[in-house]
């Protein structure tokens, strides 16, 4: 789809000064939208000008303003930034809440918001899919900051690794639906949301095999399992809680191997042990193979790594297999090819000029759009 050069906004900030200049009539923004202290417009008015806008393709910054929500943006979809662009949503310190209420894509590099004092929701029910490699960050909110099932989905499921990730808060309340569960695992739950906790007397252990994500903590204390087969379809453990680990595994004395099948990821905001393996099997001490990979799947990465009874991957005796040469988080994330989603192909066009706005790749990811003009 070919959108003409008034969709493209070139001024430095939005404020009553440039307003004539927006393209308040496109669905296709191209531009590096700021809106700052010097804005001086209302959300009322920023509402208005924002009312057709679907896509936006380039870069948003939200810094040190006084509006209570980012509703005004509500009826965007996508955003696709380009260059070293990003997102920002910083110092904000009357937003309560994002209100991007219609947004499900996010390609950015960098995606942060962080110091909003006030801010104890993103209010982004459709958002699925975030991809981005350099910056993730959703911290120094609101004490009671949290986030919903599927944002934090959305942000931690994607096929890219972010370098660094900074999220803090709580899962939000609960809302069950026919895939999800809390509490008790349910028949054909995929999702569990909460602390699941599997000791000797768990019952439903065939419930468990149809789990992919659990966000929350998961705990297996003194169980009878030989090995995690049982999880066959677990790809994510995710837990945003600062004072809980992700996975607890101890006292299971029969557990000799530790290897879950189908795990991608296992994201915790912990400072210290974000996964703790004690007093199991002896031959977990001996595995250094399985070492790595539980090793490779936590994310983000940092000085601190997981052990087995404090014996670290390293200093296992090698059993059967040896470790690998380079035990990278690419092994076990890596970063496939994204595909732009559906419907996302757009140009915007000056058709008094041929040179390009940006380059229509942006660093590591594949553009959704391309802006030119």
């Amino acid at each position: 789809m070919l959108t003409d050069s008034t969709c493209i906004y070139r001024e430095d900030r939005i404020s009553s000064k440039t307003i004539s200049n927006f393209p308040k009539n496109c669905s296709t923004l191209c531009g590096y939208l700021v809106i700052d202290d010097l804005t001086d417009l209302s959300e009322k008015q920023l509402i208005s000008l924002f009312e057709n806008a679907k896509i936006l393709i380039g870069g948003l910054t939200i810094f040190d303003t006084n509006y209570t929500t980012g509703s005004f943006l509500s009826g965007l979809e996508a955003i696709d930034c380009m260059y070293d662009s990003g997102v920002e949503w910083v110092s904000n310190m009357k937003m309560t809440e994002l209100g991007l209420t219609n947004l499900k894509n996010i390609s950015c590099n960098d995606f942060t918001i962080s110091d909003n004092s006030k801010m104890t929701k993103l209010n982004m029910p459709k958002f699925e899919n975030y991809q981005g490699t350099n910056n993730l960050a959703i911290s120094r909110l609101a004490s009671n900051f949290c986030m919903s099932g599927d944002e934090i989905k959305g942000f931690l499921t994607t096929t890219t690794v972010p370098a660094t990730v900074e999220i803090s808060g709580k899962l939000c309340d609960f809302v069950k639906n026919d895939k999800s569960c809390t509490k008790d695992v349910s028949d054909g739950c995929t999702d569990f949301y909460g602390d699941l906790t599997i000791g000797p007397n768990f019952s439903d252990l065939e419930k468990l095999k149809s789990l992919e994500t659990i966000i929350g903590t998961l705990f297996l204390n003194a169980t009878n399992f030989i090995d995690l087969s049982i999880f066959e379809n677990l790809h994510y453990i995710i837990q945003i809680d600062q004072k809980k680990s992700a996975l607890k595994v101890e006292g299971n004395e029969m557990l000799n191997s530790a290897l879950f099948p189908s795990l991608k990821r296992i994201f915790s905001t912990s400072p210290l042990e974000s996964v703790i393996f004690k007093n199991n099997h002896e031959n977990l001490k001996n595995d250094p193979m399985t070492c790595y990979k539980i090793r490779n799947s936590v994310m983000p990465s940092s000085l601190w790594v997981p052990d087995f009874d404090d014996i670290s991957c390293e200093d296992m005796k090698v059993v059967n297999t040896p470790a690998p040469e380079t035990p990278g988080v690419t092994q076990v994330l890596g970063n496939p090819t994204v595909t732009p989603p559906p419907g996302h192909s757009e140009t915007c066009t000056d058709n008094n000029s041929g040179g390009n706005i940006w380059n229509s790749k942006p660093i590591l990811l594949i553009s959704l759009f391309s802006c030119i003009f």
